[in-house]
């Protein structure tokens, strides 16, 4: 499974949450945590994932996608 922040940057956008520093505050979670979300290297935890779907409404399946073997 691979993590995709996109729908989380889209549901935040549609909030009036812009930039990761927002991101961040409005989900009450570390700056460089988030930053490391948008740049591939991380993954939200079961914590941070229950926040997200608190504050935005998106579930693990929208956050992740199965990966396919080519």
């Amino acid at each position: 499974m691979s993590f995709t922040v996109r729908p989380l940057l889209v549901a935040a956008a549609r909030e009036g949450v812009f930039g990761t520093a927002d991101l961040g505050r409005s989900l009450g979670i570390p700056y460089p945590t988030v930053y490391r979300w948008v740049r591939g290297t991380g993954r939200p935890s079961a914590e941070a994932l229950a926040k997200i779907h608190a504050c935005y409404g998106l579930t693990t399946a929208d956050l992740f996608t199965k990966d396919t073997a080519a």
